[in-house]
């Protein structure tokens, strides 16, 4: 906006000019429509509000006004609009901020308001929607505060109110939105909460410390379409009850104490989107009625104490983005059934996560057709066999974790192949050129704790984003690529217990870039090379053949790494002090060499 581009001096004199263009212009029929301003910075400190008595609708919503709210806003007696979200203001709420009683919309979310809600707020009798979200404020005197007969929309998100449930809402009979998320809230949810506001359609108490089991009542609020009630105490089989709201889209019951020994009723959610039942106490199987929520896009079932083998039913699922069944009591084998049908419907399928399990038999190679898949963990299991060679189609994968499982065979050199092509037009002097580059996006390698032998592939160094490799407790043989010192692995390189042997290479220090020299190689403590009876060399203290024939000088490393002399009079003391911190070292050298 034109505002942006005036000088810092004149923005005082903007606010006041455009709060008159409010007062003056502004249709006050319309207070969901003022005008905005953004770009702006300073303080509303020096804000005359006496001087607009008949001002309707205030917006300064996205700015970076700092400072305090005053007092002088009390007197703006005809506000309908007000929105001071987004931005830096601190301190407490004024409780004049009671004499706004024509306001309709107020909003002061996502600052760095203090202090009690002033009981004051109960003056608001004509306001709609209210979000004082995002702060630090703390809790008032409920009982001080009425209801608000015309409110829709009430939000306390993420704040520090304490204490047992705010008594006013129960009264707040035309309620369609309720957070109280992200706060200190203890005690039962009051059954007056079901009973009356029957018109909510989202409701919110993710992280508080509610308790006790939840009222089957929860039925009568047969509007809600949004309900998340994670991370809390509550218990009671309640499934039965919820899946009576036939509308919901999202149903959020992570970490609780939820018990029940059947889901099938979760088939009568047809209108599903989101399922999330993590970490708790449901003792079933994976019910065939699964595979009628067919808006499902995500599923998640970790942490519970399910059982039997995966449902054919899943593959009904064709929005499915991303599915968790981690730790649980599954097992069988993952039939051909699975893949084939997943690779034909689950096309939008990117997290599959199916660890700490008890599934068996062998990895198919159809799940190489499972193409947008960005993270696969199937580790501590059973799975036996070979890995197929198709995994390297996961072109976009980020991670690729099978540890501690009963694989064998040879590490797949196809692991080293994903990556995506990225493309890109630009247009230079009227001609169109395009661009195309290669992307290696795999971060995470974890193959531990199985069977594999053979050597590790020699193109793993083309894996220029991984930061973690574990190749640990294997029966690895051969030595270490010298390949391994280029790509980065600070801090996460496991080797141990394999039969690899010959020389630890050198060229794992060379993790050299243009301003950046890091020395990580002497970061990594023994364990990641111990059980390696044949290798020799720094860290290990075990002399190779070759350096008792020939020692080579103790302070300076090898030409290839110091080609430009920049090392000279680098002490090996020195990094041998770096080496006993166990991070990883970098020396900033771009503003020294000249």
């Amino acid at each position: 906006m034109f505002f942006c581009s005036l000088c810092s001096h004149l923005r005082q004199h903007l606010l006041q000019f455009v709060t008159i263009f409010f007062s003056e212009f502004m249709v006050p029929h319309h207070p969901q429509k003022p005008l905005q301003m953004d770009c702006l910075s300073g303080t509303i400190e020096n804000l005359d509000f006496n001087s607009f008595p008949n001002l309707t609708s205030f917006n300064l919503n996205g700015n970076n006004f700092s400072g305090s709210i005053l007092s002088g806003i009390g007197s703006l007696s005809r506000l309908v609009f007000l929105d001071l979200s987004n931005n830096l203001l601190e301190g407490s709420i004024p409780p004049e901020i009671g004499n706004l009683m024509e306001i309709q919309h107020i909003t002061l979310y996502n600052n760095n308001l203090a202090g009690e809600i002033p009981c004051q707020t109960g003056n608001f009798q004509k306001v709609e929607y209210l979000d004082f979200g995002s702060n630090l404020l703390e809790t008032p005197y409920w009982s001080r505060i009425p209801s608000f007969p015309l409110l829709k929309h009430l939000s306390f998100h993420y704040n520090e109110l304490q204490l047992g449930f705010p008594g006013f809402i129960s009264g707040c009979l035309n309620l369609t939105f309720l957070d109280l998320s992200l706060n200190h809230l203890t005690g039962p949810v009051p059954e007056s909460l079901f009973h009356n506001l029957v018109k909510l359609e989202y409701l919110n108490f993710t992280n508080n410390s509610f308790e006790g089991p939840l009222s089957a009542n929860l039925t009568k609020l047969s509007k809600l379409k949004d309900l998340r009630l994670a991370n809390n105490f509550f218990t009671a089989h309640i499934l039965d009850s919820i899946c009576l709201i036939s509308d919901l889209q999202i149903l959020e019951l992570f970490n609780n104490s939820f018990q029940g020994n059947t889901l099938t009723s979760l088939g009568q959610l047809r209108s599903l989107e989101r399922l999330d039942l993590r970490t708790n106490s449901l003792n079933s199987t994976i019910p065939p009625e699964i595979g009628q929520c067919t808006n499902l896009s995500y599923l998640a079932l970790a942490r519970n104490l399910i059982t039997g083998s995966l449902s054919l039913s899943l593959f009904n699922l064709a929005n499915l983005y991303e599915l968790g069944l981690s730790d649980n009591s599954l097992s069988g084998e993952i039939l051909p059934d699975f893949p084939s049908n997943w690779t034909n419907l689950l096309t939008n399928l990117s997290y599959l996560f199916l660890y700490k399990n008890a599934f068996s038999g062998s990895i198919l190679p159809e799940i190489g057709n499972l193409r947008n898949l960005l993270a696969l963990d199937f580790s501590t299991n059973h799975f036996s066999g070979e890995i197929p060679p198709t995994i390297g189609n996961l072109a976009n994968l980020w991670i690729f974790d099978f540890y501690s499982n009963k694989l064998s065979g040879t590490i797949p050199p196809s692991i080293c192949n994903l990556s995506y092509q990225e493309s890109t037009t630009i247009i230079v002097k009227g001609l169109e050129h395009q661009l195309e580059r290669i992307l290696k996006t795999l971060t995470t390698i974890d193959l531990s704790n199985n069977f594999f032998h053979g050597n590790i592939p020699i193109s793993i160094g083309d894996l220029k984003s991984l930061w973690y490799l574990n190749f640990s407790h294997n029966r690895l043989t051969g030595g270490i690529l010298l390949a391994l010192g280029d790509i980065p692995v600070p801090e996460s390189l496991g080797l141990s217990s394999n039969l690899l042997g010959g020389e630890i290479p050198w060229q794992l220090t060379r993790l050299t870039f243009l301003e950046v020299l890091n020395l990580s190689f002497l970061t990594f403590d023994k364990s990641s090379y111990i059980e390696n009876p044949e290798l020799c060399g720094n860290p290990i203290l075990k002399e190779c053949e070759d350096d008792k024939k020939q020692q080579p000088a103790p302070s300076i490393l090898p030409e290839e790494v110091d080609g430009y002399g920049i090392l000279d009079g680098l002490k090996w003391q020195v990094v041998v002090m770096w080496y006993g911190f166990g991070a990883v070292v970098g020396i900033i050298l771009g503003l020294f060499v000249f």
